[in-house]
C-alpha cells in the first residue's frame, strides 16, 4: 500500500497544452478538430510529461514503430497492432513521481496504415510541466 498517490488516471490529450509545458512536439504534424494529432513522417517526437508509476499512450495506428524512452532509458520499441483509439503502455512499473516520456516514430509515413492518430497519454496521476530545453 503506497500513501498519497492518486487512485484517479490522467488524460493529457494530444493538442492539451500542444507545444507548452505539459507536451512537445519536433516534427510535421496536424491538429484535427477531435483534439488528435495526425503524423506520417519518420524521426517525429513527441515529448510528455507526467507524474505516476504507470504511462500509456492512446493511438489509432497499425504496423508503425516507435522508439520510446522514458526518463533517459530506452524501452522496448513499441509496434502498433490496432487501428482504432488502441492503449499501449509504455511504462508499467515506475517508481510513483514525475517522469518525462518521449516518442519517436520510426517507420515511413509511404507504407499502410503509416498515417500515426495521437489520442493523448494516459498517467495513474497528474501532468506535469516540463522542464525548458537545454541550451546546445
Amino acid at each position: 500500500l503506497v500513501i498519497g498517490v492518486p487512485a484517479e488516471t490522467v488524460f493529457l490529450g494530444a493538442t492539451d497544452g500542444l507545444n507548452s509545458s505539459r507536451l512537445r512536439v519536433m516534427g510535421r504534424y496536424a491538429s484535427t478538430n477531435r483534439g488528435t494529432m495526425l503524423f506520417d513522417w519518420p524521426g517525429i517526437a513527441v515529448t510528455a510529461s507526467l507524474r505516476g508509476s504507470r504511462l500509456s499512450v492512446v493511438l489509432s495506428d497499425v504496423g508503425n514503430m516507435y522508439k520510446v524512452v522514458v526518463d533517459g532509458v530506452d524501452q522496448r520499441v513499441l509496434l502498433t497492432r490496432e487501428s482504432a483509439n488502441q492503449s499501449y503502455v509504455l511504462a508499467p512499473e515506475l517508481r510513483y513521481g514525475n517522469h518525462v516520456v518521449v516518442m519517436i516514430k520510426r517507420t515511413e509515413g509511404m507504407k499502410p496504415g503509416g498515417v500515426s492518430e495521437l489520442h493523448g497519454f494516459i498517467a495513474d496521476g497528474f501532468a506535469t510541466p516540463l522542464h525548458p530545453p537545454r541550451v546546445r
